[in-house]
């Protein structure tokens, strides 16, 4: 009863709609952010372990897709040059010396799905056991302001952790920031 258009050169015509596979997951319940809520003071911290998350789900793979930073104003920090401060993203670190559970959103407003996992943001000063540096953003951080970085597609295998280190500038005695992740449970493998 259906009917398929074929070219004068037997190419058969479609339709498709192309969108990115965090957005197709939001549909089906499966995509999340995690954000560390209200901005949190680094202090006179060089370097402080400020998010931490681990997939727990025996089955699926936690796929992260962007980070986002949100940095305040760092009160008596440097402008000569040198102002810059580096974030670092972490792969499998073990566990954060000092946190604070947080519980990622489901981006479908519609589902009640939730992930399974360690999800925790951290605090001014505190460290991560193990791990290795894996992605790394300078940004001047003096200045303060949003940053939207996009990682592709970061795989978390059931077991497998990610964490998010700052370094403030050294002369910084102040600095309020926050931090954000975009991510999918990717039940499509």
């Amino acid at each position: 009863g259906n009917r398929a258009i074929v070219d004068e050169g037997n190419r058969l015509l479609t339709r498709a709609v192309f969108e990115p596979e965090i957005d197709y997951q939001s549909d089906s319940g499966n995509s999340y952010n995690f954000n560390t809520g209200a901005p949190f003071d680094i202090g006179a911290n060089n370097s402080s372990a400020v998010v931490f998350m681990k997939n727990t789900d025996q089955i699926y793979n936690l796929v992260v897709t962007a980070f986002i930073y949100n940095l305040g104003i760092a009160a008596s920090g440097l402008t000569d040059g040198t102002e810059f401060t580096n974030i670092v993203v972490v792969r499998n670190p073990t566990a954060i010396s000092s946190s604070t559970a947080v519980v990622p959103v489901n981006r479908n407003h519609g589902s009640t799905n939730l992930l399974n996992g360690t999800f925790s943001k951290g605090a001014g000063g505190a460290t991560f056991t193990g791990g290795n540096d894996m992605i790394e953003t300078l940004i001047a951080g003096v200045t303060g302001g949003r940053s939207f970085i996009r990682v592709g597609s970061v795989i978390l295998k059931p077991n497998n952790s990610i964490g998010v280190r700052y370094e403030a500038h050294a002369t910084t005695s102040q600095q309020y920031v926050q931090f954000a992740a975009s991510m999918y449970l990717d039940k499509e493998s």
